[in-house]
């Protein structure tokens, strides 16, 4: 139990440390100034409070569903509005498009480990399972 929950913390500090990381990819070469910080910093900011709160509610079983859904529409309107207000031409060449394809590789990926994929098909023999199971995600 104990176990499950640190895994689970480790999983949701991955997840706000490339968002960080990728907020320092996208705005760091056009910062836009408000006030003494830079728009970089506040997003950062934001990042870091949404993620303190998420990390609270993940300590009890019962908020564990609406700190999925939290992080997932965190994302997705953060990403949107990186996407749409925040990036020119260039950087969808150079950034955007490589992201997108990575996640997509990682979706279906995902998809095949859910689905059990490799497990159905290599049940007699153990090592082919684990090539294929380590192909999926390497």
């Amino acid at each position: 139990m104990v176990l499950e929950k640190i895994d689970y913390n480790f999983f949701l500090l991955m997840i706000y440390t490339i968002v960080c990381i990728l907020l320092v990819a996208v705005m760091y070469p056009y910062p836009i100034q408000e006030g003494e910080s830079t728009l970089l910093m506040i997003l950062i900011y934001i990042t870091i409070s949404v993620y303190s709160v998420v990390l609270i509610l993940a300590q009890y079983e019962t908020f564990k569903s609406l700190v999925f859904w939290l992080t997932f529409l965190f994302l997705v309107v953060f990403f949107i509005i990186i996407y749409f207000f925040f990036t020119n031409s260039e950087h969808v060449k150079i950034f955007w498009v490589p992201f997108f394809i990575l996640i997509s590789l990682l979706a279906v990926a995902g998809i095949l480990v859910f689905f059990d994929i490799p497990q159905r098909f290599c049940k007699e023999i153990r090592i082919t399972e684990l090539y294929f199971q380590s192909h999926f995600w390497f």
